[in-house]
């Protein structure tokens, strides 16, 4: 899973050098944003296997959250890096 999801990220990255438009970016856009999830679960998932078998459910847990935190963030932090950069 780790593999095919980078792989579609690396594809739809690829894919966005040659389409040009709002509805074309915006589709491969939501697209990698999809793959950088499931990247994100599937290496969570990986990591709750490495946990104890009672303690997987909250280490995937906890990590989700810190991913989803992060994830969520990224326009926040971009914007204000924009308005450090004038």
């Amino acid at each position: 899973m780790l593999k095919a999801t980078a792989l579609a990220g690396v594809a739809v990255l690829v894919g966005l050098t040659f389409v040009h438009g709002a509805p074309g970016g915006s589709a491969l856009l939501a697209l990698r944003s999809m793959a950088f999830i499931g990247f994100m679960t599937a290496e969570f998932a990986y990591a709750g296997d490495l946990a104890s078998p009672d303690r997987a459910v909250s280490t995937v847990a906890t990590l989700d959250m810190i991913g989803t935190l992060t994830y969520a963030s990224r326009p926040a932090r971009a914007l204000a890096g924009a308005a450090r950069a004038r």
